[in-house]
């Protein structure tokens, strides 16, 4: 607040010297402190996946979790105690999207309740009644339904916008461990049994 402040005052005095050395000083700390967008597009799968392990997500704090038929706010402390997580980004208008959630079903059974993991899937819209009234009856899975209502959880991390860059495997500092949905072939179910094994 106080750089915009300096910024404006400088705008308003444009003969002070003073004042448009605080310009210029101002409008270095606002770029500087700015996250520089990546530029996805440019990028290979393998070098976007090298960008994001190791990351740290932010998780946002205006979240909401469907509990006992309404919305209520997301203690994401929560989140962070849990040794391991998954979390996966569903549009929430997208239809297939969103019947996909139904096959984690499997992966709950077999890994989720063995591994003591705890599964998240964040459902980015901005219309969350529609969703719950329209999705949610279909959705036969007990792992937590999260709803980002200003997608924060995708803009502010600066996700890239491809669907299978999605779904992440944290660890208990909510840092990426691996990418991608662990179902996709045998392979990729193996890779995901074999990192929690080895961090246990």
């Amino acid at each position: 607040m106080y750089i915009m402040i300096l910024i404006l005052e400088a705008f308003m005095n444009k003969e002070n010297k003073i004042y448009r050395h605080y310009l210029f000083i101002a409008l270095l700390l606002v770029l500087s402190c700015s996250p520089q967008k990546k530029d996805w597009s440019e990028m290979t799968s393998k070098e976007i996946i090298k960008t994001l392990i190791n990351t740290q997500i932010y998780i946002p704090e205006d979240l909401l979790i469907y509990e006992n038929d309404e919305l209520v706010a997301f203690d994401s402390i929560s989140l962070s105690g849990s040794k391991f997580k998954i979390i996966t980004l569903i549009y929430g208008d997208c239809e297939k999207c969103i019947k996909s959630i139904n096959s984690w079903h499997d992966l709950e059974n077999e890994i989720i309740q063995k591994e003591q993991l705890k599964m998240y899937f964040v459902i980015l819209t901005s219309n969350p009644d529609f969703f719950i009234e329209r999705y949610l009856p279909e959705i036969g899975i007990s792992s937590s339904i999260l709803i980002d209502k200003s997608y924060n959880f995708l803009i502010k991390n600066n996700f890239p916008p491809y669907k299978r860059f999605h779904t992440f495997l944290l660890d208990r500092n909510n840092e990426i461990m691996l990418i991608g949905t662990p179902f996709y072939n045998d392979k990729s179910m193996q890779l995901y049994k074999n990192t929690i094994e080895n961090f246990k």
